[in-house]
């Protein structure tokens, strides 16, 4: 039995085709990087049948770049990565914030459940765009 039967394959998102003109597929660590960000990309309550989906994210564009911002972004990350990617174990006290002044760089490192591989994620979250 293939690791792959474990985490599974999916379409690569955004989509975009391969070789024979069909839709890519991607595994392993990829496809639940791209789950990852598709959770914390989404605002909590933004999907009809899944209100519960997603991640409080979005209520920190208008917060101050201090402390309580990274912390937030730490709690609500970690939470909604939980809560959604099972594939995934989250190393809570490794994860880390990088603040500048329009972007926040959440740094989630992670081990693969499937093949104790470990990776680390990074979420570009921007907080407000600059020209």
């Amino acid at each position: 039995m293939n690791y792959l039967d474990h985490i599974g394959r999916g379409e690569s998102y955004p989509f975009t085709a391969d070789q024979n003109s069909k839709v890519l597929l991607v595994d392993g660590f990829k496809l639940v990087e791209q789950s990852m960000r598709d959770i914390l990309a989404t605002p909590l309550g933004s999907r009809p049948f899944q209100e519960d989906y997603g991640s409080m994210l979005h209520t920190l564009n208008f917060e101050q770049n201090d402390a309580i911002l990274g912390n937030l972004a730490k709690t609500y990350s970690v939470e909604a990565i939980r809560n959604w990617e099972k594939r995934a174990l989250i190393y809570t006290k490794d994860v880390t914030i990088e603040i500048s002044e329009a972007k926040c760089n959440i740094f989630i490192p992670y081990l693969l459940l499937a093949t104790n591989e470990t990776h680390s994620f990074i979420y570009p979250f921007y907080r407000a765009l600059t020209s």
